[in-house]
């Protein structure tokens, strides 16, 4: 349900008149700090109410965000939904009707934000959270690059993919301790009766190996003809939502695995011990989750 997604920033632009990648704190010829410009344009954002993409109806609201200039950190959360339609809202429970949502009440999904603008480097951090599959990232992407043709013509920030695989070799020689997936469908009379007991429940299969065991590296999944790879072929058949929990030098990772998620993107599933408040992450909890992940990046 929560899955944090790891991204690079960077600005492609001059560097004492020749084209490449300058640092963040040294954006247009060093008279811009990507972390100042970056604090000023979510205050500005976070002082209105909401603000709606009318074509695609859709509304976005900043909230809570923090500026950690020591540390060069800025999380907080950007909260967006969808209105337009009307529809009848039900209780999940026992189907008894709560209210009626009008074409113009948004249901307000919090994402939380986490990024890190580094002085001297010309690459930085952002790790987007999504929740069910559902994420900000274009939201993020086109908003701070409309405020970049009002400051900084021609300029635009690059937000792409930082997968594990690529980046970090303590994650290749991880070994995986176990695999869970979702069957793409059950039994009928299974999912009556379980739904007779709760809606919202979700069948999950777990694979384990013997106690001290493994099934094997990462870097073994993705290679051609290994029984990691054949295990992943069959299970993608009926299964969806696959996710490893890989494990190395005393830290844990469950990572979303599968032929339809590519090299280029990284999946971090929730960990065990994230703290829920009707169902959205607390606060500390998800931070200690992305403080631990851009420790892996270092």
């Amino acid at each position: 349900m929560h899955t944090i997604y790891p991204y690079k920033i960077s600005m492609f632009d001059k560097i004492n008149g020749k084209a490449g990648y300058p640092n963040l704190g040294s954006l247009d010829g060093g008279k811009i700090d990507a972390f100042d410009f970056i604090k000023n344009w979510i205050e500005d954002v976070q002082k209105l109410a909401i603000v709606s993409h009318k074509d695609k109806k859709n509304s976005i609201q900043f909230k809570g965000f923090k500026f950690d200039l020591k540390n060069r950190r800025i999380y907080g959360w950007i909260c967006s939904g969808d209105y337009g339609i009307a529809n009848t809202i039900l209780n999940a429970h026992d189907g008894s009707h709560a209210y009626d949502k009008t074409e113009n009440h948004v249901e307000m999904i919090p994402h939380f934000v986490y990024l890190f603008i580094p002085k001297n480097s010309p690459k930085g951090l952002v790790l987007l959270h999504s929740v069910r599959n559902s994420g900000v990232k274009t939201i993020f992407t086109e908003m701070i690059n409309a405020q970049c043709e009002k400051k900084i013509p021609n300029r635009r920030f690059q937000v792409n993919p930082a997968p594990y695989k690529k980046a970090l070799q303590l994650w290749r020689s991880a070994v995986a301790k176990e695999i869970k997936a979702v069957p793409k469908s059950i039994a009928s009379d299974i999912a009556d009766k379980v739904k007779k007991i709760t809606p919202n429940a979700e069948t999950i299969v777990t694979i384990k190996p013997p106690i001290s065991g493994s099934f094997g590296k990462w870097s073994d999944f993705d290679k051609d003809g290994t029984p990691q790879s054949e295990l992943l072929e069959v299970l993608e058949k009926d299964y969806e939502n696959i996710t490893a929990t890989f494990q190395a030098n005393g830290k844990k990772r469950k990572i979303r695995m599968g032929a339809n998620v590519t090299n280029d993107i990284c999946i971090i599933e929730a960990p065990d011990d994230l703290k829920l408040q009707g169902g959205n992450p607390q606060l500390a909890s998800i931070l200690k989750w992305c403080e631990d992940i851009q420790s892996d990046f270092k």
